[in-house]
């Protein structure tokens, strides 16, 4: 990133806390995701028989963990929620800092003021300001 004198650079980082406890996976994984243990239906208010308990959010451990939540959470960043006119105000896909495309690049002078990247549950914001303009503590 190359700041010219005129400009400030902001970086805005957020971490989604226990973010592999907030994704929760299709019930039909479950049998996949199985714990190493096993209950009597009757104990736990169920039917009787043996009971072996599936994890409903993304294992700690799992191969594929980390992919998956970086998969769902850049998804989630890129489409966004849903506003009241029901259209969908993700962040701008071409501002994305990613390893196998050119960088985004950053200049005031030309519009491209922000840029942005997410790794697993690590979202950083990347914003230029003119010097003039820009609150120094």
């Amino acid at each position: 990133i190359v700041i010219e004198h005129e400009d400030v650079l902001h970086w805005t980082a957020e971490d989604l806390k226990g973010c592999f406890y907030l994704v929760a996976l299709p019930a039909a994984w479950a049998p996949f995701f199985l714990f190493d243990a096993e209950f009597e239906g009757a104990d736990l208010g169920l039917a009787a028989g043996t009971i072996r308990l599936g994890a409903c959010v993304v294992p700690m451990g799992w191969v594929n963990a980390v992919s998956v939540v970086q998969y769902l959470h850049r998804r989630m960043l890129l489409l966004g929620a849903p506003n009241i006119e029901h259209e969908h105000t993700g962040l701008p896909g071409a501002r994305e800092f990613r390893k196998d495309r050119a960088s985004p690049g950053l200049s005031h002078k030309d519009g491209r003021r922000t840029a942005w990247q997410v790794y697993v549950d690590d979202l950083d914001i990347l914003g230029l300001t003119p010097r003039d303009r820009a609150e120094t503590k």
